[in-house]
Formats: C-alpha cells, sequence, structure tokens
C-alpha cells in the first residue's frame, strides 16, 4: 500500500466536511471537492415533503423550497429559499414557479380520485376519472360497515340507502347484522344477521324457476306433526289478494280470472283435481259484471265485516254475522266437485247455522267456542240435483252466526277433511295488508304455498302516513316470521303498478320475499323498461290504451288476468304456464245442464259420474249417464232435449266452441240385438238431443267425442 500523503489527507478532510454539509447543511444542495452539486438532506427531503401553503404573497416574506403562495388568483411555489421582493422580479430570478403539480397529499385527500385519469383499453374507450370509475361498484365497505357479523351496521346501510337506490350492491361475502334488513338496492353475495333474533339469510337469493317448481311440489304433501293446521289449509295454495285477484273486470271468473286460470295450472303441476275457496260477490254491472262460478242469494239482515272494517282476522277478508233465526244465504252452483267447504268463526257465544242441501234435510253446526277460531270450516257432499246442480242453503238456527264463505273441493283421499293442493282464494275487492292481525297472516302461513297479492290499496298511504307504513312493516315481518317458521313457500305477486320501486310497500314485498327465501315477481316493473314512460305517459293512458291489457290504472281486464297468471306460473317454475294449455288440457269436467223439462236426470250423485262435457285440446269428450222420469221404456220416433246448451250465457262453464255449426249424429246400439235403437244430434249452440228410432231402456251411460274449434272465441 502506498504511503499517504498530505494530499491524501486534504481530499479525505474535504470528503469528511462534504458528508457532514450534506447531512447538516440547512441548504438544499451540497458541493464537493469535485465541484459536483448535489441535494443536501434538507434538499431531499424538501422534495419529498409535500407543499407548505402561506397564503398571500407579502413582500420582504423569507420563504423556503415548497412553500406556496398566491398572487391575482395564480399560485406560485418557490423553488429556492429566498426572500421575496416581487413576484415578477422572483419569477425571472428562477426563485419561483407557476405550481402546476400536484402531490401526494392531494391525492390522499376525498378530491385525490377526481384528480387521476384513467381509461379503458381499446378504441373508443372515452377518457375518464378514477372517481367515475369507482362509482360504477357500490359495496358497504364504502359507508363504513363492518360486515364482521358482531357490529350492527343498520346506520351505515341506512346512509348508504340514502345515497343509493336501486343498484346492485356486492356484499363481498361478508354477514351483516341489521335490524331490519335493506330494500332499497339488490343486494347480493352475502348474507345478513337480523338483530333481534340473529337469524340469517342469504342475500339476493335468485333460484332457477325449476327448482321453483320442484320446491312446490316437494311441500305438496308435506305434513309437519309439530305444528296444527285447519284442515281448510293442510296443503292449500293459499292466495290474500284484492280486487285484482278476486277477478274485477275480468270477464268469466271461472274461465278467466287469473287466480282461476293458476288453478288449473297448479292443478297440472301438483295433480289437485280442486277449485277452492271462491269469494261470494259479483263485481261491476252490465257489461263489466264478473262473476264466481256459484251465483249467490244473500236473505236477511246480514252484517258484513271487511279487512277495513273489523274483519282484519278473517281468512276470506271477508264475513256475515247475524242474529236473526231464519236469516239465510244460498249458494247455487254446477254440480263439478266432490265436496264442498263452508267456512265460519267459532267463537264464544256463537250460535247455531243449518246447512241443507237441495232442499233437503238440514244439518246443524254449533259455532259457539271457549276462544275464537276463524278457520273452522265443515265439509259435506256436493250431491247433484239430477240436473247437474247443487243448492246449499246456510240459515241461522239461533245465537250469533258468522260465516266466512264457499269452497269447491276434490279432496285427494275420499275419507278425509284436509283439503290438499286446492288452490284458496282469499281475496276480496277493497282489501289491504295493514289491517291483517297477526292471527290471521299465521294461519293464512300454514298452507304449502302463500301467494301474497296484497299491496295495491296501501302503496299510497304508506308513503304519506309514517304510522300506516310502521303497521305494514310490520305485517311484512309478521309474514316473513311464520313463512320461516312453516316452511311455507312465499310467492310475492307486486301488482302496485306505477309506483316506483322506491314505494315503501314495494321495498316491504320485496323485504318479504328476500327474508322469507320466497319468490318475488316484479310485475309492476314489467310494465315499461325505465321510467321515461311513467314521464311522457299517465298510467290510464298507458296501461289502457297502449298495452290494451287494463279496465282502468288499477284492474286489468281478460288480457291482463291472462298475461299475470302466465306471469306468475312462469316465475313459480311450473310446467303449465299458458292460459290456452290450462284451459285445453286441465279444466275441469263441466256438468251438463240438464233441462228441467226434460224426460231424462242424472243417474247418479256425485262427479265424476255424472252426465258431462270436458275439452281436451280441439275435442270434446262428452259423458252420457242418464236415466229418464218415465218409470219405463222411451217411446219411438221422438226427439228428446237433454241439456240446457253450453253457452256463456247460462252456465259460467264457459268455455264456449265454435261448434254451432255441427250436427252429430252417433249411431248406439243399446239393445245389445244389434240393431241401431237411438242416436245423438248434438248442436253445441243450442242442447243436445236423443233420436229415438226404437223403443229402449230408461237407463244408460255411454260416452262419444266430437271436434271442437276453439280459435274463433278465444281470449
Amino acid at each position: 500500500m502506498p504511503a499517504l500523503t498530505v494530499t491524501d489527507l486534504n481530499n479525505a478532510k474535504k470528503d469528511l466536511d462534504h458528508i457532514a454539509d450534506v447531512a447538516t447543511s440547512p441548504n438544499p444542495i451540497a458541493t464537493d471537492r469535485l465541484g459536483t452539486v448535489k441535494p443536501s438532506l434538507r434538499g431531499a427531503l424538501s422534495s419529498l415533503m409535500a407543499y407548505n401553503v402561506r397564503g398571500a404573497f407579502v413582500a420582504g416574506a423569507a420563504y423556503a423550497m415548497k412553500d406556496v403562495y398566491t398572487s391575482g388568483n395564480i399560485a406560485y411555489v418557490a423553488i429556492t429559499d429566498h426572500v421575496a421582493t416581487t413576484v415578477a422580479a422572483d419569477l425571472a430570478a428562477g426563485k419561483i414557479s407557476v405550481l402546476q403539480g400536484i402531490t401526494r397529499q392531494d391525492l390522499a385527500t376525498i378530491a385525490g380520485a377526481g384528480m387521476v385519469g384513467t381509461q379503458a383499453p381499446g378504441a373508443g374507450a372515452a377518457p375518464r376519472t378514477q372517481a367515475q370509475k369507482n362509482a360504477d361498484i357500490v359495496t358497504p365497505a364504502d359507508y363504513g360497515a363492518a360486515g364482521d357479523g358482531v357490529t350492527n351496521d343498520t346506520a351505515k346501510f341506512a346512509a348508504l340507502e340514502v345515497a343509493v337506490q336501486g343498484r346492485p350492491v356486492d356484499l363481498q361475502g361478508k354477514s351483516y347484522v341489521v335490524d331490519q334488513q335493506p330494500t332499497g338496492n339488490a343486494y347480493f353475495n352475502g348474507f345478513f344477521k337480523r338483530s333481534s333474533d340473529g337469524h340469517v339469510f342469504v342475500a339476493g337469493r335468485n333460484p332457477n324457476n325449476a327448482n321453483c317448481g320442484a320446491e312446490i311440489t316437494l311441500k305438496s304433501k308435506a305434513n309437519d306433526a309439530r305444528y296444527q293446521v285447519p284442515p281448510g289449509l293442510a296443503g292449500a295454495i293459499v292466495v290474500l289478494g284484492d280486487s285484482i285477484s278476486h277477478g274485477a273486470f275480468q270477464g268469466n271468473l271461472y274461465q278467466d280470472g287469473w287466480v282461476n286460470v293458476l288453478k288449473r295450472m297448479l292443478n297440472a303441476e301438483t295433480g289437485s283435481k280442486g277449485y277452492g275457496f271462491a269469494p261470494l260477490l259479483t263485481l261491476g254491472a252490465g257489461a263489466t259484471l264478473t262473476q264466481e262460478v256459484h251465483d249467490v242469494n244473500f236473505a236477511g239482515a246480514w252484517a258484513p265485516a271487511e279487512s277495513t272494517t273489523g274483519g282484519g282476522d278473517i281468512l276470506q277478508g271477508l264475513s256475515y254475522t247475524s242474529s236473526t233465526v231464519g236469516d239465510s244465504i244460498t249458494i247455487t252452483v254446477p254440480t263439478f266437485q266432490r265436496m264442498v267447504r263452508v267456512w265460519y268463526v267459532a267463537k264464544p257465544g256463537g250460535g247455531v247455522f243449518s246447512i241443507a242441501a237441495n232442499g233437503g234435510a238440514a244439518q246443524n253446526v254449533d259455532t259457539n267456542a271457549a276462544a275464537r277460531d276463524q278457520s273452522k270450516s265443515i265439509l259435506v257432499p256436493m250431491n247433484d240435483n239430477g240436473a247437474g246442480k247443487y243448492s246449499v242453503r246456510l240459515a241461522v238456527v239461533s245465537g250469533s252466526v258468522t260465516l266466512c264463505g264457499i269452497g269447491y273441493e276434490t279432496p285427494p283421499v275420499e275419507a278425509d277433511t284436509k283439503a290438499g293442493n286446492v288452490v284458496q282464494n282469499f281475496s276480496q275487492s277493497g282489501r289491504r295488508l295493514q289491517p291483517a292481525t297477526e292471527d290471521m297472516i299465521d294461519l293464512a302461513c300454514r298452507g304449502s304455498v302463500l301467494i301474497l297479492a296484497l299491496g295495491y290499496n296501501d302503496s299510497g298511504d304508506v308513503e304519506a302516513d309514517a304510522n300506516y307504513n310502521t303497521a305494514f312493516q310490520q305485517r311484512i315481518d309478521w309474514i316473513i316470521k311464520y313463512c320461516l317458521k312453516y316452511n311455507t313457500t312465499l310467492v310475492v305477486v307486486d301488482m302496485c303498478w306505477w309506483a316506483t320501486p322506491a314505494n315503501k310497500a314495494r321495498r316491504g314485498l320485496r323485504r318479504a320475499a328476500t327474508e322469507a327465501r320466497g319468490i318475488y315477481i316484479p310485475l309492476t316493473d314489467y310494465l315499461t323498461r325505465d321510467q321515461l314512460v311513467q314521464t311522457e305517459y299517465g298510467s290510464s293512458y298507458y296501461m289502457v290504451d297502449t298495452l290494451l291489457k287494463w279496465q282502468d290504472g288499477a284492474h286489468p281486464n281478460v288480457a291482463g288476468a291472462k298475461w299475470i297468471a302466465e306471469a306468475v306460473a312462469k316465475a313459480m317454475g311450473l310446467s303449465c304456464t299458458s292460459k290456452e294449455q290450462a284451459l285445453a288440457f286441465h279444466d275441469f269436467p263441466w256438468p251438463l245442464q240438464l233441462d228441467p223439462n226434460s224426460i231424462f236426470k242424472n243417474t247418479f250423485g256425485q262427479m265424476p259420474y255424472l252426465s258431462t262435457i270436458h275439452r281436451s285440446g280441439n275435442v270434446l269428450t262428452i259423458s252420457m249417464r242418464l236415466t229418464t222420469k218415465l218409470g219405463g221404456a222411451i217411446p219411438a220416433g221422438l226427439d228428446y232435449s237433454v241439456n240446457l246448451g253450453t253457452t256463456k250465457a247460462n252456465s259460467r262453464q264457459v268455455q264456449y266452441f265454435n261448434t254451432s255449426a255441427i250436427d252429430y249424429y252417433a249411431p248406439l246400439n243399446l239393445n245389445n240385438l244389434g240393431a241401431i235403437s237411438t242416436a245423438f244430434k248434438m248442436g253445441l249452440a243450442n242442447d243436445i238431443q236423443i233420436a229415438s228410432f226404437a223403443p229402449f231402456l230408461n237407463s244408460f251411460s255411454f260416452g262419444f267425442t266430437v271436434p271442437c274449434d276453439t280459435t274463433a272465441t278465444r281470449a
């Protein structure tokens, strides 16, 4: 190693002094012994520091590097330490510069994302800010929600829904504790945990339609021994609805009411043959008269109680009470089912009413009970009067009697009083959800399926009256509670026409379907793809005059009812989803309405052994099981009228067919001797006639088919 020289030692001292200068100098730069300028530690740190805002320019003030001041609405930054003279002079001397940059501190502020540009790859992509990009995705974390399954995030979701509504919101797989499930957005990929009882439910259930149908079929014969289910509700599909589900303006309700079309679709799915509960009252008058399958006559002073006038606990939404002996309700219906179910209220201090069928002997029913029970019913046979009709008279015998209505069933087990998968249409014009009692909702949820079709009549008041909304949401909570308790499939049919998604009634209906793990059918949203139509048109004009499926701004017509039934069937995942298919292949056999002046009457007393007409596609099957009133053989050479025809006007069976031109002769060998003894002449627009060519026996059973063309008269 060469010996150190004085020069080496001097250079070493200069290098050490330079290192000390770099470390301790107040100046932003330091110069080494070779003349190279380097940033000092202060200068290096200063270059990393944020700007130091000093306010307005002050002549004579000492400014350090990165100090920022303003003059004439322009910001300047010091790029070296100096004592200010004038802005112009310092700018010319290179001591300051116009501020154009953004610091990390700027980017860390709330406005920082708006300072960063971004652009999607590919031609035509528009430049955007990061703030705009961030707004594409909303998460609860953006509003401070913990999502840890412990912290109550109710307030955080409330803030989120004030800022954002109707958006998909990713829950990021987390579990959020809330007092009540948020419904203002479409939440998915996560869980909500109710704070009151710890119940956890999956957000954003969107089941495959086929699975919905499988679920309904799975529960078709469910029997949970833990809970008592009234016979009329055991396995039943319960509909809670208003005038839309009752069938206002839907023409012939037996054939065209949306619930009655759905009955046939559900029967095809479950194998049920029943018709179920049918509202008592008619709706409208004249050309807009809509009437169920029966004729009803009230005699006496029956006091009605509707959902809004004291009948909030009645499943049917309507009951009638009388304490006058002899007051009666007479119901007449074609003999198209095997049994009749009479619904009544058992209550303390109740009375006795009688049931008399076809003018025969009366059967008494005692309605007195230790506690009120609005789900009571009694099954009685639907025995034919010989002419295809059945009439039952319900009359007060003593005390106070409350009757709720009547239904028509063919039980799956003949000796069992359980309804099975019959559709009980507990709908009533004017009905609301808000007055419903917890007891009624508890009962309605005990069937296999609950179809909730209420809300239209509530949708205005929930917005205008906070107390009304609180009561409405309480009913939603009860529906959720009892559907989960009884494992009942909930189908929510939202028909709050022209109400926005933010409407509190609609939000409640969505919440019910989501929390009860049910099916939500937003028919309202199908009217238009956006809100523009609501701005351009009034509801009545658009729904009535444009879509042609409504009678007014509330009530669908026959075409609208068809649309509702088919939309509901598809959402439920049923195998039969068209009205034409339901009526063509899944309709009820209809008893021929025999002419009382005819010499013929039905041989047997109950379905399916009556004389009937039944459609199967484009073929009518006619079964004749007749005997005569003569007590002997029928004379030869005469034509005998059998029935009154099958047109809408006289029977409401109502699938009327384009068969007026048919004269159909079916030669029959009835005497087993090889000779033609009689024939049938059929003109469905008028009647069926027997043409007798020779005397024959007075009792016979046989069937035949005729083609039919329904295209000319289908809605």
